[in-house]
């Protein structure tokens, strides 16, 4: 007898049954809402119920931790132009931290840096050297310049308005990352 006929021999049957649990998407959606000032929210979260749907419908498993900074994600949000978050490597240059802010800022809020020229983005090439004086400006206008800490070496930069930072916490501590404030290192 072979090690297959052995193998075949002592095998048990094993019912495993997958719980099928409603999930939604609500903690990304509390972010949106709070970070997404606009009707870019609405395609959003209809993103995002489509996705939703079509795990439903295919039985598979959805993670929210996983889907926050998925490349599906990232790639809509790019392509739609909608300021959700800014996912920036950490070795990338601070002008394309400058152009998100800028943008986001603008689009989301209405609203434009005070000074238009924060810092010499020439001398202070990365975002760990610059985000502090960001945050700083964007504070004179009511605005939180914050990161998500999600676990690797990129950024996820968020701003929200300021008597919203605090709502930041429960669905970013849901979703198993960390909300970490301008004062604060990234």
């Amino acid at each position: 007898m072979g090690i297959f006929d052995f193998l075949k021999s002592k095998k048990k049957k094993i019912d495993v049954e997958i719980e099928q649990k409603s999930f939604t998407l609500d903690n990304i959606k509390l972010l949106i809402d709070l970070t997404v000032c606009n009707e870019d929210a609405f395609k959003l979260k209809d993103f995002l119920d489509e996705k939703v749907r079509k795990h439903v419908a295919s039985k598979l498993p959805i993670n929210e931790s996983i889907e926050f900074n998925s490349q599906e994600i990232v790639d809509f949000i790019a392509a739609k132009s909608i300021y959700f978050y800014g996912y920036l490597d950490w070795k990338e240059h601070s002008k394309e931290f400058d152009f998100y802010v800028r943008n986001a800022l603008k689009s989301n809020f209405q609203l434009e840096l005070v000074n238009a020229k924060i810092c010499d983005l020439k001398n202070l090439k990365t975002i760990n050297e610059v985000y502090k004086l960001y945050g700083a400006e964007l504070e004179q206008l009511n605005v939180t310049l914050c990161n998500i800490d999600v676990g690797d070496d990129s950024y996820q930069i968020l701003l929200v308005k300021n008597q919203d930072y605090r709502k930041l916490f429960e669905p970013v501590n849901k979703l198993g990352f960390k909300v970490e404030h301008f004062t604060e290192e990234w």
